[in-house]
C-alpha cells in the first residue's frame, strides 16, 4: 500500500511540478488568452485533485476495515495516469 501511494504521490507531483513550470513560463510571453482556463485544467488542476486523491486514500487505508477500499482507490489512480500521459505528451 504505501509503495502504491509513493509512486503516485512521485509521478503526480512531477507532473505537478511540470505542468506549474509551463504555465509560468506561457504567462511570462504575455500572449492574450494564454494560459486559458483548460490548460490551467488539465496542466495544474487534475494533477493537484490526483495527488489529493492519492494522499487521501493512503490516509483511509491506516484504518483496517477501509484498507481495500484505499487499495482500489489508488489503483484507480493509478491507471487514470495512463490516459492522462498520452494527452499530456500529445497522443501518439
Amino acid at each position: 500500500m504505501r509503495v502504491l501511494a509513493g509512486i503516485n504521490v512521485l509521478l503526480w507531483g512531477a507532473f505537478i511540478w511540470i505542468g506549474r513550470g509551463l504555465l509560468h513560463n506561457l504567462a511570462e510571453r504575455a500572449v492574450p488568452g494564454y494560459p486559458n482556463h483548460g490548460q490551467m485544467t488539465y496542466y495544474l488542476y487534475f494533477p493537484i485533485g490526483m495527488l489529493t486523491l492519492a494522499v487521501s486514500a493512503f490516509a483511509i487505508g491506516r484504518v483496517r476495515k477501509l484498507r481495500y477500499v484505499a487499495l482500489s482507490i489508488e489503483v484507480l489512480v493509478l491507471f487514470v495516469f495512463a490516459p492522462f500521459f498520452l494527452g499530456y505528451t500529445g497522443g501518439m
